[in-house]
């Protein structure tokens, strides 16, 4: 087992097989899947998920801006509600990375 502090430099060992298998984030593993020069690259096993893995992504703002905050609240959980993000993930990611709901 070997630790990368890039992924750039872990999928040129794959390619090179220097490696077998690599373990990534699943948007830059759809990502180096669609492109042709990766056609000998493949998936095996099943996506791995949940809160070992972290809650997701987070924006950050400063403590003061509370309604800038607020705004954002509402428009994620519009996105959600309506579909909006599962159709934006699909179409950027490949993948349905919309949080599952409780």
């Amino acid at each position: 087992m070997r630790e990368y502090s890039a992924s750039t430099d872990t999928m040129l060992d794959l390619k090179a097989g220097r490696i077998d298998a690599a373990f990534d984030d699943v948007t830059l593993i759809n990502s180096i899947l669609a492109k042709p020069e990766n056609k000998g690259l493949a998936y095996t096993g099943p996506k791995i998920g949940g809160l070992v893995f972290g809650e997701g992504e987070a924006l950050g703002f400063h403590k003061t801006d509370a309604d800038l905050k607020a705004q954002f609240d509402v428009a994620i959980k519009a996105a959600l509600a309506d579909g909006t993000l599962k159709k934006l993930s699909l179409k950027w990611f490949k993948t349905d990375l919309t949080p599952a709901t409780p």
